[in-house]
């Protein structure tokens, strides 16, 4: 993970945001970020960042730590997103049963189920929402939105505005 990454990534902490790294024999092969946004009766697990090392990719690393992450967490829906030309990453999500929504789709489905994950999940440029579990049992009100935009001023604005303070 790169520093812009390991930046943003240190923000969701605020929220409540852990991490799992994965070693063997002392040697750092990859990790992950992850945390619960709690947007009143909902609660969406996501996983913010994924990262294994070049060398280890595609053996199996990214499911195991996002595994890993979903036993730590009890949400109503598991989120990430993703940039839509990350195939590597979107065959790993659908191989542990996450299903891939484009923005409109998800839109198109739940208005304001797509701005609560937006917002929860920083996702300025990805354009692939990946979602584990019923879509169809969220319940959301406007209070959830609130809590929703809360975090994104946590773990996306204000960490922006602290680089670009123009």
């Amino acid at each position: 993970m790169g520093w812009w990454h390991a930046y943003y990534a240190g923000h969701s902490r605020s929220v409540g945001g852990r991490g799992l790294v994965l070693e063997a024999r002392g040697n750092r092969l990859g990790s992950v970020v992850f945390y619960e946004a709690k947007l009143g009766s909902t609660t969406l697990g996501v996983i913010y960042y994924v990262a294994v090392k070049p060398h280890y990719r595609g053996q199996g690393l990214g499911k195991i730590l996002v595994l890993s992450a979903e036993e730590l967490m009890n949400p109503d829906l598991y989120v990430s997103t993703l940039q839509s030309n990350n195939t590597p990453s979107r065959k790993m999500f659908e191989s542990i049963c996450y299903k891939p929504y484009t923005w409109s789709k998800l839109e198109d489905l739940s208005p304001m189920l797509a701005e609560a994950i937006y917002r929860s999940t920083c996702s300025y440029e990805d354009d692939l929402v990946m979602i584990k579990g019923s879509i169809g049992e969220v319940r959301l009100s406007r209070d959830s939105l609130k809590r929703a935009r809360r975090i994104w001023d946590i773990t996306c604005y204000k960490p922006w505005k602290r680089m670009n303070p123009t």
